[in-house]
């Protein structure tokens, strides 16, 4: 077998007949076997979100299908209009709808179902736009490769299981000359029932695939600069970075850097594969992901991120003795409601959780279940916002906190929970909301 690439496109990058044809231009130019997954065409997978969150009786199924069928036909002018592919998948889409209509009920396993098919209908469009160009491709789907732990809405990867399936196409078909597509965002559990991987799962998915396929390297094409500095929308100064480190990458990606999947990453790192981030119009501009002994030179601090719209839940207990115990129990309580915790710091008398603002309401409902025996009092901060200092060797490197800290209290923004030690190529603390701007801004002119 030749090098195998993996190359990846965003639903904003073929969301018209330009991004298609660039998206040809790129694939064809490369060495047989090529693999590409693709997402959903930009806005297919939040419409399909919105139709669900409809009441069921309010379905007007026939506008549905006949929308996603009209998107799909707009980005390409095929020679060929009896589509058979796209109409079969759609009809399936269309009965899932009815079955919902007549139930009147959405289950968490028809949900993922129904979610997956924005990927599935664009790749059905990749393989009618390939077959009028007289290019050699087929469609691969990810029920029958990515094998996941079963888990709705958000679902691992087994990437041994994966890679066990990936080899045995290997086996099967020792000489491909054609361009494998793979829908992208989606897996199945064992029993072949459909898993997402989480929004941005197509991501996942690639590196995923170059795991089992013992791929060369990952292209993520996107039709925005890879990763930076800091967000170029507060920073006008934000500079592209041209490499990071695994462990630097998947710091920013927790963050809220909208660039790459916060897991794809781990598949790409146990094998040190390399992840390319690259302009889907600029291809010599991209990030590289790679190896960190490879980066012992580069300048330590290397992104300021942030996210917002976050609360400072504080729970105070008398309990201070049995803190594990009395953690656990509010933990079981917050993940009762699906509530996420950001971060976490402890005191004898008081535990405060970084969480989502919009997560506030349930969780204060469901925490005070433990008063008064377990807990005593429970206040929360909101607007606020969570600022993260990434770079590979922070925790090894004196004089780096100081010169943050210096650097806001120069502007008079008060720092609230702080959080370090945890990663050593990250910093994390929080400022109000109001103060997010600014902080940011002194924090980039020190660094950069």
């Amino acid at each position: 077998m030749s090098r195998i690439r993996i190359h990846k496109f965003g639903g904003s990058c073929i969301r018209d007949a330009k991004g298609l044809a660039r998206l040809y231009e790129i694939l064809v130019a490369e060495e047989k076997p090529v693999i590409v997954t693709v997402s959903a065409i930009y806005g297919v997978t939040q419409y399909l979100i919105e139709t669900l969150d409809n009441s069921a009786t309010k379905l007007n199924i026939p506008s549905i299908i006949s929308h996603l069928k009209k998107i799909h036909l707009d980005i390409f002018d095929s020679t060929n209009k009896n589509f058979v592919e796209l109409d079969n998948e759609l009809r399936k889409l269309e009965r899932l709808y009815y079955g919902i209509a007549y139930t009147e009920e959405i289950t968490l396993r028809t949900r993922d179902l129904i979610l997956s098919f924005g990927e599935r209908l664009v790749s059905c469009v990749l393989k009618r736009f390939f077959d009028d160009k007289n290019e050699k491709s087929r469609i691969l789907k990810p029920e029958n490769f990515i094998l996941t732990n079963g888990i709705f809405g958000a679902s691992t990867i087994l990437l041994e299981e994966t890679e066990i399936n990936c080899n045995a196409f290997l086996e099967k078909y020792s000489k491909i000359d054609e361009i494998i597509i793979f829908p992208g965002y989606y897996g199945a559990s064992k029993d072949k029932i459909i898993n997402l991987l989480g929004r941005s799962g197509t991501d996942y998915t690639a590196t995923a695939l170059a795991y089992g396929f013992n791929a060369d390297d990952v292209i993520i094409w996107k039709d925005v600069m890879g990763f930076m500095t800091a967000d170029p929308n507060i920073i006008e100064n934000a500079s592209t970075l041209e490499n990071l480190s695994y462990e630097e990458a998947a710091e920013l990606s927790h963050f809220g850097a909208q660039i790459l999947h916060s897991r794809s990453v781990i598949p790409a790192k146990l094998k040190n594969i390399p992840i390319y981030i690259k302009h889907l119009y600029n291809s010599e501009v991209n990030t590289k992901i790679w190896n960190e002994t490879n980066l012992r030179n580069e300048d330590i601090v290397k992104s300021v991120s942030y996210l917002k719209d976050l609360a400072i839940l504080r729970i105070y207990t008398t309990l201070g003795s049995n803190i594990d115990g009395v953690f656990n129990k509010i933990s079981e309580k917050l993940v009762d409601v699906q509530t996420n915790i950001i971060s976490i710091a402890t005191s004898q008398t008081c535990i405060s959780m970084l969480i989502s603002e919009d997560q506030i309401k349930a969780s204060l409902e469901n925490l005070e279940t433990l008063k008064p025996h377990i807990v005593d009092e429970i206040d929360c901060d909101k607007n606020i916002a969570l600022i993260g200092i990434v770079g590979l060797g922070l925790g090894d490197t004196p004089g780096i906190v100081s010169r943050v800290f210096n650097s806001i209290a120069k502007i008079k923004v008060n720092v609230e929970m702080i959080s370090s030690g945890a990663s050593k190529a990250a910093y994390h603390f929080t400022v109000k909301q109001r103060d997010l701007n600014r902080a940011l801004n002194i924090i980039h002119d020190e660094f950069f």
